[in-house]
């Protein structure tokens, strides 16, 4: 039946002068020297259902398909496309691997666009910027019936770029009184790490929150860690420690993106200005002990904006989010982001559940100015 539909489909866009060949597709490739990466093929097959393929992936000078620790050609079948396919590759010499995939059963390959296989490949350290060709030949792929298609061959570019492993900070924007967790990212395509430490050093008006229960807010991003624990320890003079290992010896997941999250708070009385920020002496450890040391980065936190009575959760407007956020605060959960001066509606010297009936207040007027007056101090709505 879905053959069916799949041959019905195909008709009509040919009618309708819309049909799309079927075929295979590399989106944009990039590397850095030294770097290994998992590189998709996707196919594009809105005409027909394929059980079977072989093709030849001819690699240019200088990228190579990676071997697994058995000596494996490092590729494999998209979860999301396979049934009970088989996928063999094999080095064919001079830059060339031939790929055969076919199914146990006859069963076709899922889905009708989307990656089909992912094969890795690694960028050798002598290579230097610039766009390299790679190309996709002898494209064969069997349909159900047995019927054979024979593509033609398909060259895509493999863009060389320069870069190595670094830390980078977006720039954070902080109103007084607020909360907000700043990102650390690791961009680390050449190597993977087990371990770091570093020191974050603020400025004067900013330090690192802490939770209800008094330790330092920071956490490892959850699709980098693994079995990795951190610590954070105040220094003195706006310096704070992180370190983080791991309790297997674990790399971190990923090759990019943000590592560590760390909550950032503005006083109440901080000046609006640009400040700049710093991570101090970052050293980085590999699986097998080896260790990196980097450059240190600063980075820029900028202080100001209105701060708005009950926007406690400072998306920029009152709502019912924010008095959730401020009863979280209340019955001891460390919200993140969370402004205390938007918190404190009444303008007394703390902040209570009278203030949760305050936020409520405001959301249902919609805006300050039609809020009721007790709660339009001049204080917290300047």
């Amino acid at each position: 039946m879905k053959s069916l539909r799949m041959m019905l489909l195909a008709a009509v866009l040919a009618l309708t002068g819309t049909a799309q060949a079927d075929n295979l597709a590399v989106g944009s490739v990039t590397m850095v020297p030294g770097q290994t990466k998992e590189v998709a093929i996707s196919l594009e097959n809105p005409q027909q259902a394929y059980t079977a393929f072989q093709l030849e992936l001819v690699l240019p000078e200088g990228v190579t398909m990676v071997r697994d620790a058995q000596g494996r050609l490092m590729a494999r079948l998209d979860d999301g496309r396979k049934a009970d396919h088989v996928l063999n590759a094999a080095d064919k010499g001079g830059g060339v691997c031939r790929l055969m995939s076919f199914s146990l059963s006859n069963s076709p390959f899922a889905g009708t666009d989307g990656p089909l296989l992912h094969v890795t490949l690694h960028a050798d350290e002598s290579l230097t910027e610039g766009t390299l060709t790679a190309v996709i030949q002898k494209q064969v792929m069997t349909g159900a019936g047995g019927t054979q298609e024979k593509w033609t061959d398909l060259p895509f570019a493999i863009g060389i770029e320069s870069g190595n492993d670094h830390l980078a900070v977006e720039p954070l924007t902080l109103v007084p009184g607020q909360t907000q967790e700043l990102a650390i990212c690791l961009e680390n395509p050449l190597q993977t790490y087990a371990a770091f430490q570093l020191e974050l050093v603020l400025p004067a008006g900013i330090a690192v929150a802490r939770g209800s229960d008094g330790r330092l807010m920071a956490r490892l991003a959850d699709g980098r860690k693994a079995d990795h624990v951190l610590n954070v320890a105040a220094k003195g003079g706006g310096a704070y420690r992180l370190m983080s290992f791991s309790l297997s010896n674990a790399a971190y997941g990923g090759q990019e993106g943000p590592l560590v999250y760390v909550a950032l708070e503005a006083a109440d009385d901080a000046p609006s200005a640009e400040l700049t920020a710093t991570l101090r002496s970052p050293v980085f450890t590999q699986a097998d002990g080896t260790q990196v040391k980097w450059a240190d980065v600063s980075f820029a936190i900028t202080v100001g904006g209105e701060v708005i009575a009950g926007d406690v959760n400072s998306d920029g407007r009152v709502d019912g989010l924010d008095a959730v956020t401020l009863a979280r605060y209340l019955i001891g959960e460390d919200p993140v982001p969370f402004n205390a001066a938007a918190a404190n509606v009444n303008g007394d010297d703390g902040i209570s559940i009278a203030d949760v009936a305050g936020v409520i207040e405001i959301s249902r007027s919609r805006n300050l100015e039609m809020a009721p007056s007790k709660y339009r101090n001049t204080e917290i709505s300047k």
